[in-house]
């Protein structure tokens, strides 16, 4: 340090320094931690709360959750404290991270640490963990990492199970009592799919500007104080406008007017703007509160209208957010759905309807039975940390007693599915179902036959070479739905990138790359028992298991081999 400079200059050399958002490059916070360590004039300008506060809030995007908030607190505001312990976190929950990936022990612990202990704080270092878009080619030489796989599962599951668990504390909140908008309340649904507020707001403030644009380009006012302002003109031509965007009733049949998706509002935003008059009704009061008006729902729950009062100071009634009653009204399924998503819809209703004490025996048993089966199957990470220590405590005694029993059993289950390897998928290969014609991916190994003649029938079981009398699989279909076949009824992939056989391509119709690409976008727990896929120069591709999987089964490295080289299965 130059000794005749004045201590000033040295900050504002400091505060110099590039702030590069994101968590995966943090060399302006290193510079200024090498700073510190060169003598005590430059390390008392190095250490200054107001230097380190830019590169704080541009590496995490959530400086405003309830444990930065806290931490804030502990450390008196410095920001350069805050940026310490936060960078400690981060590395705690990356370590988390790879245990579940490499082992998968203690992964219920580890998922009470990650969800309910860390939190959103280490919300952005586990988001910066997803590879996405997926790779152009699944060659192992363009992987990011030789777990990439199982990486974007596990760290998507955390983020989601996240999310998950601030509906359960919303939706509890809301049962309790807490004054909660309609927007905030809707949001609760679209929780469980892992969509967060901040997405929902975005999208809302987006459409809200999109709608300014549109007015003032017709020449409207949109200040209350002006002579000509008109709020009701405004308001109709938000009507008119949103018509032009898609927003319109689901009248056209009874399947999109019942569309369990119609309940979700991130899918009325996005795929399913032809929606209820209830979702309608949102995006038009959302988009006018934006624009100044004090527009309001009103008639729920029944016949949902919006109020837009024409006069400043003219009173209505505050109305809250309110969900469908489906043991009253029903659900509609709707077959066309993919697997994952009829579980998320079925699992958030479910959640939901289980929360209020009101809820008798018959139904709580319902509910807790379908939720079980649920999390078991796809969400592992919510068991502990939703389930056991949120919803249970929030419930009476019966149903806390059903739901803790019933969480207790599933984590002995999966305890001593952990010691038999035939529970869990080894070794997986892409395959073509013959009977009906469908690409699928085989994920366990064979079994007997189960005992259900509809299905012999559907798919012809007897007519098979080898009838009854042969190996059964357990496959997952590019809808993410899982199937029981017949060993005579696939047909193994070998020559993926080159060509698919002839006599499937017609059904088909598509290079190996989008087969590959489809069946990881439709089945997204893949990743929970497989680290990556991996290609041969020959175009076959299969995926790999956990390492543990591997040490205990070396043989399947043998398998994996011949297939790989010689296509042979």
């Amino acid at each position: 340090m130059i000794p005749y400079l004045f201590p000033e200059i040295y900050e504002c050399i400091l505060e110099q320094l590039p702030v590069q958002p994101g968590v995966l490059d943090d060399e302006s916070a290193r510079t200024l931690a090498h700073c510190a360590h060169t003598c005590r004039a430059l390390r008392s300008i190095a250490i200054l709360s107001h230097i380190w506060r830019p590169h704080y809030l541009a590496r995490w995007s959530r400086s405003k959750s309830p444990g930065s908030i806290l931490l804030s607190i502990a450390c008196n505001g410095n920001y350069r404290l805050m940026y310490v312990e936060r960078r400690l976190r981060d590395q705690r929950a990356l370590e988390s991270l790879d245990r579940i990936i490499k082992h998968r022990k203690d992964i219920h612990a580890l998922s009470v640490e990650l969800v309910e202990e860390l939190n959103y704080d280490v919300w952005d270092i586990l988001k910066a963990q997803k590879v996405d878009p997926l790779p152009a080619s699944f060659s192992s030489s363009r992987y990011p990492s030789e777990d990439w796989f199982a990486r974007n599962h596990w760290a998507e599951e955390i983020t989601n199970s996240m999310t998950r668990r601030l509906a359960v504390e919303k939706a509890i909140a809301l049962e309790h009592g807490e004054d909660m908008n309609l927007e905030e309340g809707l949001w609760i649904l679209s929780g469980f799919w892992g969509v967060t507020p901040d997405e929902i707001s975005t999208q809302f403030d987006a459409l809200a500007s999109s709608c300014r644009a549109h007015l003032e380009s017709q020449d409207y006012t949109l200040d209350a104080s002006e002579r000509s302002y008109d709020r009701l003109g405004i308001s109709l031509e938000v009507c008119a406008w949103m018509r032009t965007e898609g927003f319109e009733p689901a009248i056209d049949t009874p399947d999109t007017y019942h569309d369990m998706r119609n309940h979700f509002i991130h899918k009325v935003l996005s795929s399913h703007r032809k929606s209820l008059p209830l979702s309608l009704v949102v995006v038009f009061v959302a988009i006018c509160r934006r624009l100044g008006i004090p527009a309001s729902p009103v008639g729920l729950p029944g016949h949902v209208h919006a109020f837009v009062p024409l006069q400043e100071g003219l009173s209505y009634r505050s109305v809250w957010a309110s969900y469908y009653d489906a043991v009253e009204q029903g659900i509609h399924i709707d077959l066309e759905l993919h697997s994952w998503e009829l579980d998320s819809s079925v699992y958030a209703a479910f959640c939901i309807f289980l929360i209020p004490h009101e809820v008798g025996f018959a139904p709580a048993r319902g509910f807790i039975q379908q939720i079980m089966a649920i999390v078991g199957q796809h969400y592992p990470m919510d068991l502990s940390p939703i389930l056991q220590r949120l919803i249970a405590p929030a419930l009476g005694g019966t149903a806390r007693n059903l739901l803790e029993r019933h969480c207790a059993k599933l984590l002995e289950d999966e305890e001593s599915s952990a010691l038999v390897s035939d529970r869990r998928p080894r070794v997986m290969i892409i395959v073509m179902q013959v009977i009906p014609v469908s690409t699928t991916i085989v994920i366990m190994r064979p079994g007997r036959l189960p005992i259900y003649t509809l299905g012999i029938l559907r798919f012809g079981i007897d007519a098979l070479e080898r009838g009854r009398n042969q190996p059964f699989y357990t496959v997952l279909a590019e809808d993410g739905s899982s199937r029981y076949v017949a060993e005579d009824n696939i047909v193994p992939i070998v020559r993926l990138y080159e060509s698919i056989d002839p006599e499937f391509s017609a059904h088909v119709g598509r290079s190996g790359d989008e087969v590959l690409r489809s069946l990881v976008l439709g089945c997204p727990g893949l990743g929970r028992h497989f680290l990556r896929p991996r290609e041969a120069p020959h175009g076959r591709v299969c995926f790999i298991p956990h390492a543990d999987m591997l040490a205990r089964y070396p043989e399947d490295n043998r398998k994996i081999f011949r297939y790989l080289e010689y296509g042979l299965v």
